[in-house]
């Protein structure tokens, strides 16, 4: 709290009676500030930059004396400066102030729930919407291969990076192979990239079998083949007869 006060004369008249400065001619300055100065006097030098003096000067003539104005400043210091303070209690560092439609946008935000169940939420969207977009694809390749008279499970495995166009005029339906703006039936794209998958992928026919044939041989002469018989036979042994 200000106790004292010292006043500080702000204008003092020229003693002179003819001059600014120590020099004589021109126009003496007042002896006391205007009784009512413009608002907004004009910067000396123009221009649209303020004029602090002629603000302080203004000030003074309102407030009737220089301590007053001083008065009035500090007191209106002291008010911003709790301002500020209150402000910034309300306002915890790392907050943000929300305004206009922001305000709108974060009631919406509240109103789905808490983030753990909207991140749970949209977790489970895209696990249905792979879902779906497998099982749509599965159902293209059934019917692309019920259409061509192929194997599904075949197809499926060979057309794994694959778009199929199926369109239909009239009776006709025809399939094709899309590859960024050409189109191929797909019976020739199939003579082209899946020749040697053919025999596996038409249904009805069965591919040749891989691997080494033998040949069967017969069982042979048992008693002619048995090692004891023929080492019997060769030292003269004779075998009793077994009875009947």
């Amino acid at each position: 709290m200000v106790r004292f006060f010292r006043s500080i004369k702000l204008f003092t008249a020229d003693n002179g009676g003819g001059g600014s400065g120590s020099g004589g001619g021109g126009n003496p300055a007042p002896a006391n500030p205007p009784a009512n100065p413009p608002t907004n006097p004009p910067a000396p030098n123009g221009g649209n930059q303020p004029d602090i003096a002629g603000q302080i000067a203004n000030l003074v003539a309102r407030q009737g004396g220089p301590d007053a104005a001083l008065m009035l400043l500090m007191q209106e210091n002291y008010q911003y400066r709790d301002q500020n303070r209150q402000l910034r209690e309300r306002t915890p560092e790392g907050s943000v102030v929300l305004t206009g439609d922001d305000v709108q946008r974060w009631r919406d935000y509240q109103a789905l729930g808490q983030i753990d169940e909207v991140r749970t939420r949209l977790t489970e969207r895209e696990q249905a919407q792979t879902e779906l977009a497998n099982l749509r694809t599965q159902a293209t390749i059934r019917g692309v291969a019920e259409a061509m008279q192929w194997k599904p499970n075949v197809l499926e495995r060979l057309a794994t990076n694959v778009t199929f166009v199926t369109k239909t005029e009239g009776d006709k339906t025809t399939i094709s192979v899309k590859d960024g703006d050409v189109e191929t039936p797909l019976q020739d794209y199939a003579d082209k990239h899946w020749s040697e998958f053919m025999p596996s992928l038409t249904i009805g026919s069965n591919p040749p079998r891989r691997g080494t044939g033998f040949i069967q041989q017969g069982a042979g002469n048992p008693k002619k083949d048995d090692p004891i018989t023929t080492h019997n036979q060769r030292m003269g042994y004779a075998l009793p007869k077994r009875g009947n």
